[in-house]
């Protein structure tokens, strides 16, 4: 597979290498993002990306978020993301495998962090100020009952949980080892 970028409002045309990240490192070499969306990124607390806010339900707890981020530099920057493009949405990922560890420690980052929503793609109300919640905040335990439900509805069909451990991405740098057999 040739390496390509999702056809997403901000992702390049092309894959190429970015000099002044401030987040997402493992992408920079080839990189589907720019530089400036990576210095939103690097702000804590996240507040908001693309007209996406993060603190409706208030701040994210820094181990939480630093999860958020780990999703969101995958989706935007990596090349690899377009391996699981969605067959009708190319600006959309669809089945990408996830370590359950990485889910796991995902929920038990945020599970007494606050949230609205129960898949972060749809369960929103949109307007020109962004995503506002349709239901009370609560904590990510009660929305969730573990991490694998996390990682398989919070982005919708985006991430599946592989029954493998050696055949799953956790977003660290583990996953140029693992790509391949996947």
């Amino acid at each position: 597979c040739q390496l390509q970028c999702l056809r997403g409002p901000h992702h390049k045309s092309a894959p190429s290498s970015e000099t002044d990240f401030q987040e997402c490192f493992l992408y920079a070499d080839s990189s589907c993002c720019h530089a400036n969306f990576t210095q939103k990124l690097s702000t804590s607390p996240l507040i908001e990306v693309y007209n996406y806010y993060w603190n409706r339900c208030g701040n994210l707890s820094k181990k939480c978020e630093d999860y958020i981020k780990r999703v969101e530099c995958f989706y935007q920057c990596s090349p690899v993301a377009s391996f699981w493009i969605h067959p009708n949405y190319t600006e959309a990922i669809q089945h990408v495998p996830l370590c359950q560890a990485f889910c796991d420690n995902w929920f038990d980052a945020c599970h007494s962090d606050l949230v609205c929503a129960y898949n972060w793609i749809s369960d929103w109300n949109f307007n020109e100020t962004g995503n506002h919640c349709k239901n009370d905040c609560i904590p990510f335990d009660k929305m969730y009952v573990n991490g694998t439900e996390l990682c398989q509805r919070a982005w919708g069909p985006s991430f599946v949980v592989s029954s493998s451990p050696c055949h799953c991405l956790d977003f660290t740098e583990t996953d140029a080892k693992v790509i391949n057999y996947i």
